[in-house]
Formats: structure tokens, C-alpha cells, sequence
């Protein structure tokens, strides 16, 4: 029994879905070789493969030519590549969607080719040729859909080919296409034909038609018309032009016969023009990783990271997103607040070009630490490795320096935007008008910065950093196991951030301008001088070893987020007397003195996916439960962010005049919205959450 544990625990581990293709693939595949077996003859077997001339009387052959290889080393490598793909599809999409994509990738190439075949017989009159002449089977077509599926999702991943060359992934597609028509005119048999369809059958469904299922926050919603994913793209830039008239003449062309689903926010979003030309609304979640940034990052013997999930804010409450330990944010009253004497010192940096924008007053001022998240998952081996803790968040020590290289060189990776205030910042600027949210850190002068003010861009949230010559933008080791994450953060450019920011003549008027202050724990690393009403205590470790400037900046916070283990940490530091008790522990920090009592202090504890506590010094400090809506575990992506989310919802609830209660409410639809994406990301095109 030990010996047959492991594959019997692998079969029952596997998603429905791709158990079943696997098992009807071997099935069908050693069917065809018994029944060839017995009989010799060229296509003896026309009612499992398919055939022009015969399959016109078993349309089943439609589908089940692709659950046929007719060779060992074919059955070999489809068992090897397509299960394991499908399995990650699965985990993403659901079983259903995940059916769907096979079935279509299946049978619509293997119809198209059967076409393809009667139209040439009808104009040659060749039936040995086109209708007899060729065997359709396996699953090239659905491979090359695959290879398009992967580019939709991890564009930018880096994959070794044989252990010889590296190549993004984005580049796969149409090298199998490419090879495929080499291998054509070079003489050897190819499906050419069905591998072609497939790239285009595969495009064209998860552009349009593949459904997005909706959620608490939002509805049903199909394809994806994100820039990255427009059928220019697949093609070189010196045959652009071309490309993109014949885009805007058959998109148009296909909507008005009603060929493509669309609706009337597509329409808002820039949808209805060719999937080729300009439309930065519809960008979606994509790994911000380029060629050069990979060589950046494995080029610092220890890149610094700083993407932890604190945040805090300077007025306003902000809770804790729901199943996400870290990040948390302030609150205060949106109609009484007002900047704390002068003490925040704002970085800003590169401001070319944005004098105008930055002229005009944000509601909301985020300060912070930004950071590139690193983002790897089944990181069981790494936590051993590197003694971390499945679910905790830590400053780069010495026994953790070459974890970054480690990422880089073998391990597959993701590259998202990240740290927490700025997260947060994502998050608020997700929901709020445009122009409502200004975020200030310091990063350095590379690429990595370069990819940060890009996706800030993307999103509608004005960055205003301050800029390090020669330093490196922070960076964040994400290491994720089932549904928790570690983070390892390296701050490097972060925390070389200056008070004299805040003071200069770029950045003192949105200070002054603003209503609203958050600020992530994280930054208390750096001392307390540029840290105003708000605080999130983002870590545990930021109240264990950095007590003092928790009590220091204390007094002045209108609002204090964090999680259960954060809370833990306070309680353990404060010397309370039950850490355990969440209601008491938050009791506690709501009645610490203020420096002024007129506006009492918030606390909000989140707890995962239990419920988040609230507790207000105005309240008599008595306990508010807000439950947590639950997700299915297969509706959970990734809990990266998730806390920084919601206090991105809190933030930008509190900014539009919500009370807190609404404002923890809103930061929980946040939060599950973001634990359905890969990393700290949101739906695209836009939610109407408010």
C-alpha cells in the first residue's frame, strides 16, 4: 500500500475534469491500437478517428479524434504535457470551464479541417487525396490552445525548452505553429491544418466567448479584450498596420451579426473596435516581468523586497480583507479630518510631465513602501529551506539573502506590482473617480520602477515618487503553500525615502490638499517622522521589534488595522493579559490615549475568512462583528494582497462618505474579489463596486 499511495493519491487529487480526459485519452488511445491490431488496413477505425470521406457518418469523430494518439511516443508526451496544463486550468477556471476549452479546442479545429478537406475535393476532385487521404487525430490542436491559454495567463513566465533554451511563454504559440509549417514543407507529416485552427479556434473563444464567472460583486462576464491579448499582438510589428485594418474590418462585421458577445460596458471600455487597437481600460491582471527585469533582479546577489500587506490609512477606518493576514488600514471621520501638524515628509520623484495633474487636490494620500512581488507557488521546500513560517511576513535577513537568486534561476515566477500601501492605493483608485488617490514612496532609478509607475498608470492611481539615482527598487519574495503566503521583502530604494519629500514644493499641496492619510506599518522601519494619522500595523514583527515607534506615532492614529496575529503581537508587546482575545486586545488599543480625543480611535481586526472585529473608543468600545462572506475553495486564486485590497475598499469607501461599517463591508468585496485573481489584482474591466 505505501508503494501505490503516492499515484493513488496524486489520481484523487486531480480535478474531475482532467482525470477524465486523461483516462478517456488513454482509453480511446489503446482502443485504436487493439482494434489496428486485429486489422491492418489503412483507417479501419473511422469511427473513432477522423476521416473527410468517412466521418460524415460519425460526427462523434469529431471529438474523439482528439482523445486518439496513434503512437507511443505521441500518447507518451500528451500524458506528460497536457494533464499537468489542464490541471492548472482546472484549479483556475472550474471544471466546467475547463471542459468547455477542451471540447471547443477539440472539435470546432477538427470540424474546420473537415471543411477545409470537402472544399478542396470539391474543387479538385481529388477523393483519395483530400477525403481519404488524411487520418485526423491527437491533440495538437488542443496543445497549441493550451500554449494560447498560458499566454493569457502567464505571458511573461520564462520556460526552458529540453533544458536548452529559455523562452517567455508568450512566444510558444507561434513557434509550434511555426515549426509545424516547417515540418510541412520539409517533407515530414504534420497536422498542419489542425494546429493552425487550433491557435485561432483557441484565440478567438477565450477572446470572446469563454465565461468569467461572476460573484457577490459581480455578474457573468465573457472573453478578454485586454491589450496584451489582442490578436495584433500574436504577429511582428511590420505587419501591424495590415493586421489591425482587417481587425476593424471583421470585428465590426462579426458584432453586428451578432457572431461576438458584447454589451453595453464594453462598449464604455473600448470594446467594440478591433481587438488591436488601443484600449488601456480593458487591461487586465498581467505579470509585469520583461527580460530585463529578470536580469536585474538575478543580477542583485539579494535583491531587497517590500511587499507586505500593511497599510495605513490618515483618517479614515480601514479594515482587514477577508482570508488575507497582513494588511489592515486606518480610519477616521470622513467629514472631520484634517492633516496632523506638518510631520509627513511625502517622496516624490519624476514628476515630468505631470505638473498639471499634480496641481490638483487627491482626497486620499497614500504613503508607503513600493515594492515588485516575486510571486512563486507550491513553496513547501522553500519555507523549510529558508525557516519561514507558512503564513508571516519578514524583512530579509542574512539567512535570506540568496532566496531571490534561488526565485530567479529555479523556480517559475510571477511579477506584480506590490507593497502594501501601494496596494492599497490600487485598490481605492479601483473604485473611486479618477484623480481621487496620490501615492508616494521612494524606488530607484530601473526598470523595476519603470514596470510600477506602468501598472499605477493602468489603474488610475497618480504616483508621485521619490526617485534614487543608482539605488534598486524594492522587492518581495511571495511564497505561496494551498491558500497561505510568505513574504520576504528586501526594501533597498524604500527605505531610502526623505521627509524633506513631503516638504517640497511638488508634493506639500497634495498633502494639504488631501483628507485622507494612509500609511502602511512597514514604513515605521524607516523612523516616524513621516507617518501622520492613520497606522496599519502590516506584521507581526512591526509591534514586536518596533514597539517604540508604534507607541510614538499611537497617539496620532485615528484608525488601526491588522490581523489576528497582529493583534497577537500588539497584545504579547503591550504586556495585555489575554492575547487571544481579540474583542479585549482591540478594546485596548481603541482606549490608548490620543493626542486628540475628539476624533476616537477605530480598531479593525481581521481574522482570515472569520469574521472582522471593529472596535470604536465612540462606541463605549463595544465589539462589532462584520462575517465574511465565504468563497468555495476552488473559487480561491491566490490570497496575495487579499488584506491590502480591503483596506483598499475601506479607504476608498471612507473617501466617498460611507460609514465604517459600510467601509469594512466594502473592503471584504474587495478582498474576495482579489483572492479569485493571481496576486494583488482586480477584475478588468472595472466592477462598480460603490
Amino acid at each position: 500500500m505505501a508503494i501505490l499511495s503516492s499515484p493513488l493519491q496524486l489520481i484523487s487529487s486531480t480535478p474531475v475534469t482532467t482525470r477524465s480526459f486523461t483516462a478517456a485519452t488513454l482509453g480511446f488511445s489503446l482502443l485504436y491500437y487493439l482494434l489496428r491490431w486485429h486489422d491492418s488496413k489503412p483507417y479501419s477505425t473511422p469511427y473513432l478517428t477522423l476521416i473527410p470521406g468517412e466521418s460524415i457518418f460519425y460526427p462523434w469523430t469529431l471529438v474523439t479524434a482528439g482523445l486518439v494518439e496513434v503512437t507511443g511516443l505521441e500518447l507518451i508526451l500528451t500524458l506528460v504535457f497536457v494533464p499537468v496544463s489542464l490541471r492548472y486550468f482546472e484549479r483556475l477556471w472550474g471544471s466546467l470551464e475547463t471542459l468547455k476549452f477542451i471540447l471547443v479546442t477539440t472539435a470546432v479545429p477538427n470540424f474546420m479541417s473537415f471543411v477545409v478537406n470537402w472544399v478542396e475535393y470539391l474543387v479538385f476532385r481529388n477523393a483519395d487525396l483530400f477525403l481519404y487521404g488524411l487520418e485526423y487525430h491527437g491533440t495538437m490542436a488542443l496543445q497549441t490552445g493550451i500554449l494560447v491559454a498560458f499566454t493569457q495567463l502567464i505571458p511573461e513566465h520564462q520556460v526552458q525548452v529540453f533544458g536548452l533554451l529559455k523562452v517567455r511563454v508568450k512566444r510558444l504559440p507561434m513557434a509550434y505553429v511555426t515549426l509545424s509549417t516547417v515540418m510541412v514543407f520539409a517533407g515530414f507529416q504534420s497536422p498542419w491544418i489542425n494546429i493552425q485552427w487550433g491557435w485561432l479556434v483557441s484565440w478567438v473563444y477565450l477572446r470572446f466567448y469563454k465565461k468569467n464567472k461572476g460573484d457577490a460583486i459581480a455578474s457573468d462576464s465573457y472573453g478578454d479584450r485586454s491589450e496584451t491579448f489582442a490578436f495584433v499582438s500574436w504577429f511582428p510589428p511590420f505587419i501591424h498596420t495590415p493586421i489591425t485594418l482587417l481587425g476593424n474590418f471583421v470585428h465590426p462585421l462579426a458584432t453586428r451579426f451578432h457572431l461576438i458577445p458584447g454589451s453595453g460596458s464594453d462598449v464604455e471600455s473600448g470594446y467594440t473596435q478591433l481587438p488591436g487597437g488601443p484600449r488601456a481600460e480593458a487591461e487586465r491582471r498581467r505579470a509585469l516581468a520583461l527580460k530585463a527585469l529578470d536580469q536585474r533582479v538575478a543580477s542583485s546577489v539579494a535583491p531587497p523586497k517590500d511587499t507586505f500587506q500593511p497599510t495605513e490609512l490618515g483618517s479614515p477606518a480601514s479594515p482587514v480583507s477577508p482570508g488575507t493576514p497582513a494588511s489592515e488600514m486606518g480610519r477616521g471621520d470622513h467629514h472631520d479630518r484634517h492633516k496632523s501638524a506638518g510631520e509627513v515628509d511625502l517622496g516624490i520623484a519624476d514628476l515630468e510631465g505631470k505638473g498639471k495633474e499634480m496641481t490638483q487636490a487627491y482626497s486620499l494620500f497614500c504613503l508607503g513602501n513600493p515594492l515588485l512581488d516575486m510571486q512563486v507557488t507550491d513553496g513547501e521546500q522553500l519555507l523549510k529551506k529558508y525557516k519561514l513560517n507558512e503564513n508571516d511576513a519578514i524583512l530579509a535577513g542574512d539567512d535570506h539573502a540568496a532566496i531571490y537568486d534561488d526565485l530567479v534561476q529555479n523556480y517559475k515566477l510571477t511579477y506584480v506590482a506590490g507593497g502594501a500601501s501601494q496596494n492599497a492605493a490600487r485598490g481605492a483608485a479601483y473604485i473611486l473617480p479618477p484623480n481621487s488617490v496620490v501615492y508616494t514612496g521612494c524606488v530607484g532609478d530601473d526598470v523595476l520602477a519603470e514596470q510600477l509607475k506602468a501598472a499605477n498608470k493602468r489603474e488610475g492611481l497618480t504616483d508621485a515618487y521619490l526617485v534614487k539615482k543608482g539605488e534598486k527598487t524594492g522587492a518581495c519574495a511571495v511564497i505561496i503553500t494551498g491558500h497561505h503566503r510568505s513574504l520576504v521583502t528586501t526594501l533597498q530604494a524604500a527605505e531610502k525615502f526623505e521627509l524633506s519629500h513631503l516638504k517640497s514644493s511638488e508634493i506639500k499641496p497634495l498633502v494639504d490638499g488631501a483628507n485622507f492619510f494612509y500609511v502602511e506599518g512597514f514604513f515605521l522601519t524607516h523612523g516616524v517622522e513621516s507617518v501622520v494619522f492613520v497606522l496599519n500595523l502590516s506584521a507581526p514583527f512591526i509591534p514586536q521589534f518596533f514597539k517604540a515607534q508604534v507607541d510614538q506615532v499611537l497617539p496620532f492614529c485615528d484608525i488601526v488595522i491588522g490581523n489576528e496575529s497582529e493583534a497577537e503581537a500588539w497584545a504579547d508587546a503591550s504586556g495585555q493579559p489575554d492575547k487571544k482575545d481579540l474583542p479585549a486586545v482591540a478594546r485596548a488599543l481603541a482606549l490608548t490615549p490620543k493626542s486628540n480625543p475628539s476624533r476616537p480611535r477605530t480598531v479593525i481586526f481581521t481574522q482570515g475568512p472569520e469574521s472582522t472585529i471593529v472596535v470604536s473608543a465612540a462606541d463605549n468600545a463595544e465589539e462589532r462583528i462584520h462575517p465574511v462572506q465565504a468563497l468555495k475553495s476552488e473559487e480561491i486564486v491566490d490570497t496575495n494582497g487579499a488584506g491590502d485590497a480591503f483596506a483598499g475598499g475601506v479607504l476608498g469607501a471612507l473617501v466617498d462618505g460611507r460609514s465604517i461599517d459600510e467601509a469594512v463591508d466594502i473592503g471584504h468585496k474587495m478582498g474576495a474579489m482579489c483572492v479569485q485573481q493571481v496576486g494583488p489584482q482586480f477584475k478588468w474591466p472595472k466592477v462598480q463596486i460603490l
